[in-house]
């Protein structure tokens, strides 16, 4: 059997570092189990089973979900997001449908990152100083 496929590219305006919890957390919201996250080959890979049972006929379906990012720019990247199906030949639209899903979900969560404080406050106002900025606080006896 032919495996059916579509794969989309979006461009997001996020760092490197934050793509693997950005691909990992929309693609957890939207259903999907997943498999393994590798941050350092920059790639996911994701699967959902469904079945529908229509009158007395039963549809397995068998998706699978790879998600690719690679750096463009210093705060840019590019996602591949891949969905294939093998089991059906016919599953197109739905192989279309979760892509779009994904990608869709994708942009929008990257813009709650990029929109949001990336402060934290997990220590209060608490922050790390330099040496230097110990020592013209008094702080550094010579």
């Amino acid at each position: 059997m032919n495996t059916i496929q579509v794969t989309q590219n979006i461009s997001v305006p996020i760092s490197i570092d934050q793509a693997p919890e950005l691909v990992a957390a929309t693609v957890n919201s939207l259903g999907w189990k997943i498999r393994h996250v590798d941050p350092l080959l920059k790639r996911l890979s994701a699967m959902e089973n469904k079945t529908d049972v229509i009158g007395r006929d039963s549809w397995r379906f068998e998706f699978d979900l790879a998600v690719s990012w690679k750096k463009i720019a210093e705060e840019s990247i590019d996602i591949a997001v891949s969905v294939s199906e093998r089991q059906m030949q016919w599953t197109l639209p739905h192989c279309e449908e979760r892509c779009k899903a994904i990608v869709d979900g994708i942009k929008l969560d990257a813009k709650t990152i990029t929109s949001c404080d990336r402060t934290s406050d997990t220590y209060g106002s608490a922050k790390w100083d330099s040496v230097d900025d110990l020592d013209k606080a008094g702080y550094v006896a010579t």
